[in-house]
Parts: structure tokens; C-alpha cells; sequence
């Protein structure tokens, strides 16, 4: 009989406590992946006027130069990051995103005709010249629980959806 018991309660923990620990630590990397990348990605404040920069033709000298040094930054870290997103996880779950995007509230979500889901637009990263969401950066629309609905990226592979898709 005790020996049963010791066999059970063996077979029990495999089975259902030791997949909870390796998804503990599977967040657990992902957050000090996803916080390192995110450390090394200016704050919106100096890439939003470092685009604005680099679409005006009249700037040149250091400016023009610092600008387009954020600009490779941002090409470079936004794709990274963006691939470390999924739908469906809630934006809480990556540590330093809401800190470093432009945030902002309306309608995120079409539920039929005049009707509309209300949530947060974050954007992040940088786009060049008029290509609007591109490699360089990234839009996040999420519910007010703070639940990722969609990503709007191109030319971004990502283990979660398609690239250049919007997904709802």
C-alpha cells in the first residue's frame, strides 16, 4: 500500500507540478530577455523626435547624424522585440514596454456596425520617411485588462502570427 502511494504521488509531480516550475522559468527568461532588449531601445520621447528630424530635409549636421544613429537603433532592437510579443499575453508580462512607447486610448476593435471595443494603441519604435509601420517599429492594441489583441509590424517573423498581418 505505501508503496503505491510513493508511486502515485511520483507520477502526480511529474505530471503536474514539474510543467508549472519549466513555465515558470520559460517567463522568467523571457522577461530578462525581453528587459534587456527593451534597456537598449531609446525612450519614444527621443525617437519620435529623431523621426521628425530625419523627415524634415532642411536639418543636417550632428542632429541629422544622431537621428539617423537612433534610426539604426531602432531598426535593429524593434524586430527583436517585436518577435517576443504574443497575442493573447497580457502587456504586464514584459517589463518596460508601457515605458518606452507612446500610449494612447479609443477604439481599438470594430464589433459591428458603429460599434467598437475600447482599448490602448502603444507604439514603439521608429518608422523613416512615409513607410509607415514597418521594420523600425511596431503598434500594440490591448484591452483595458492590459490583454495584447493585436501587433501591427511588417516584415517581422514571429513564432505567434504572420508577419505583416494585423491580427484581432
Amino acid at each position: 500500500m505505501r508503496f503505491k502511494a510513493i508511486v502515485f504521488a511520483a507520477v502526480f509531480i511529474t505530471m503536474f507540478c514539474l510543467p508549472d516550475a519549466q513555465a515558470a522559468d520559460d517567463q522568467e527568461k523571457l522577461a530578462n530577455d525581453f528587459r534587456e532588449l527593451i534597456e537598449k531601445l531609446p525612450p519614444q520621447a527621443i525617437l519620435s523626435k529623431s523621426m521628425s528630424i530625419l523627415n524634415n530635409e532642411n536639418v543636417q549636421g550632428r542632429e541629422s547624424k544622431d537621428a539617423e544613429g537612433y534610426y539604426q537603433i531602432a531598426k535593429e532592437i524593434a524586430p527583436k522585440i517585436r518577435k517576443l510579443l504574443k497575442v493573447g499575453t497580457s502587456v504586464f508580462a514584459y517589463p518596460g514596454l508601457l515605458a518606452h512607447g507612446a500610449i494612447s486610448y479609443g477604439k481599438i476593435i470594430p464589433k459591428g456596425p458603429n460599434k467598437y471595443e475600447f482599448g490602448y494603441s502603444l507604439y514603439v519604435g521608429m518608422s523613416h520617411g512615409t513607410e509607415g509601420i514597418g521594420r523600425s517599429d511596431f503598434k500594440i492594441l490591448f484591452d483595458e485588462t492590459g490583454i495584447i489583441k493585436s501587433i501591427e509590424n511588417k516584415e517581422v517573423e514571429s513564432a505567434h502570427e504572420p508577419s505583416g498581418k494585423k491580427l484581432i
